[in-house]
């Protein structure tokens, strides 16, 4: 039976996201640019999504398509997650902590601004934050049982954690480091049963490995460019010299929440080298360690081996386990750790975001300070002037300005779109062998141009949609404009 603390904090959780999902709709009105980038990639329905692996595209745009691209469901999906999210990383924190710390570790967790950023948006981020907590959970009861449903399952998510994002190879790399550190079990079955997750990680990620290559691996280059510092992705480019703004970001990302932890934890002399008594406690130490420091701070260790350039989001919501390592280390102590700390003193962060969004709102129905673009009104109208020169539904959308990202969401058409623009090297695999669309397009410009195609031929029609600001929800959008580029026998790049 859940304790009174237990159930109070799962109906502050809920509550919470639920407050948020309703200020993301009174206030933001569309969904996040990232998630138009991210989650809508799976209208592609291929394996090959420009930037990242495909898996957020799929998720999202089947949660779209469900839900009948509805803006305010939308804005429940990574809510939803996040809840899922923080019950396994609540699971996992039990593994190792009695059930009173292991709330207030898992409290300590969702005062991290990764935490409150993740449950904002559906993002490549988002996506992996139950993948890394579902995979260090199930490969830690496999180590700990021997038995191969847990193996299997750790596997299935480390796989599906690459397909999310690509330097999901360091949880790979991190758990191939701890597990066999742990001498839970050893010998030709352990053996096998490793080399069975490793067979189910590679097996799921192998379809998108193939499309790659055959796509001529654009994914991998421009992941490999980012960590090169040569993409807008990154804003270093420094190689090494990346490293202070990696720790320092995560270090603030984390304050609240760790930080907070170790402070109090510190305070009350708890922390001490811990020395394992047990087999079984020298296993869950370097499980913690490995998992909860070495993992998130891997991308260091290899920046200063490889030069490369570190994105504070590389970090970003891998560490979940610290908070769980600093209190198992406490409560090696023989005093009794934090017994007067609850998790509400952790309940800072999401409630201070909603009361600064709340502000905003009113701030935006009096001048612009960050208000929403009139999007849906400019992409409703591109439908329009669509529909009045062409009787074909609109079958690609090639992306030249920030706003045709949304045209796969709120378009009647609900069209795949090309992130790529109008360059025939990018998004091949939806154009044939000669960089030719054969299906009914349009170009989404931010504004006037004569642009051609490779054979020279003009857009069928043509015309500037200009959508004026207006109250929408509980607050006033803000003006855009797309210039439409009608192709509707095809063209060619």
């Amino acid at each position: 039976m859940p304790s009174n603390s237990e159930r109070a904090f799962w109906v502050y959780l809920c509550c919470v996201l639920f407050l948020a999902a309703c200020l993301q709709w009174a206030g933001q009105v569309n969904i996040d640019i990232d998630e138009q980038h991210a989650a809508m990639s799976g209208s592609m329905g291929s394996w090959v999504v420009d930037r990242h692996p495909p898996l957020t595209g799929f998720i999202g745009f089947a949660w779209a398509w469900l839900t009948g691209f509805s803006t305010p469901l939308f804005f429940l999906l990574p809510k939803a997650y996040a809840l899922l999210a923080v019950v396994v990383i609540y699971r996992l924190n039990r593994e190792f902590l009695q059930p009173r710390l292991a709330l207030l570790a898992t409290g300590a967790y969702t005062a991290s601004w990764p935490f409150v950023s993740m449950s904002l948006t559906f993002d490549n981020n988002t996506v992996l934050h139950v993948l890394w907590p579902a995979a260090v959970l199930f490969l830690w009861r496999a180590q700990k049982t021997g038995t191969l449903y847990n193996w299997l399952l750790g596997g299935l998510f480390v796989g599906l954690s690459l397909l999310g994002k690509y330097h999901s190879f360091l949880l790979g790399l991190s758990l191939l480091l701890a597990l066999p550190a742990i001498q839970y079990r050893t010998g030709r079955k352990h053996i096998l049963q490793l080399l069975a997750a490793i067979l189910v990680a590679v097996a799921v990620f192998l379809p998108h490995g193939l499309a790659e290559i055959r796509a001529d691996l654009p994914t991998l280059t421009w992941a490999t460019a980012s960590a090169e510092g040569q993409t807008n992705a990154d804003l270093s480019g420094q190689g090494r010299a990346s490293i202070p703004s990696f720790l320092l970001g995560n270090l603030a990302y984390n304050m609240l929440g760790a930080g907070l932890l170790l402070f109090l934890t510190g305070r009350e002399k708890s922390l001490a080298r811990p020395v394992p008594e047990t087999p079984d406690e020298k296993g869950e130490l370097t499980y913690l360690v490995s998992m909860g420091t070495l993992f998130p701070l891997l991308p260091v260790i290899l920046s200063l081996i490889f030069d490369l350039s570190l994105k504070t989001t590389w970090g970003f919501n891998a560490f979940f386990l610290l908070p769980t390592l600093i209190l198992w280390i406490a409560s090696k102590a023989d005093t009794d750790t934090l017994k007067t700390v609850s998790w509400k003193m952790f309940a800072t962060l999401f409630p201070l975001y909603l009361i600064l969004g709340s502000a905003l709102i009113v701030a935006n129905g009096f001048r612009d300070v960050a208000r929403p673009f009139a999007l849906q009104d400019a992409l409703h109208g591109a439908d329009e002037l669509w529909s009045e020169n062409s009787n074909k539904p609109i079958e690609l959308v090639i992306v030249g300005s920030e706003q045709a990202v949304g045209a796969t969401f709120y378009s009647r058409f609900h069209p795949p779109i090309k992130l790529t623009g109008v360059d025939p090297r990018q998004g091949t695999w939806l154009l044939d062998e000669n960089g030719c669309f054969t299906g009914a397009a349009a170009i989404y410009w931010g504004g006037p141009t004569d642009w051609k195609d490779a054979l020279g031929r003009s857009p069928a029609f043509e015309g500037l949609v200009v959508a004026e600001g207006r109250w929408t929800n509980l607050t006033y959008t803000k003006g855009t404009q797309i210039y439409v580029q009608g192709f509707p026998e095809g063209l060619c790049l």
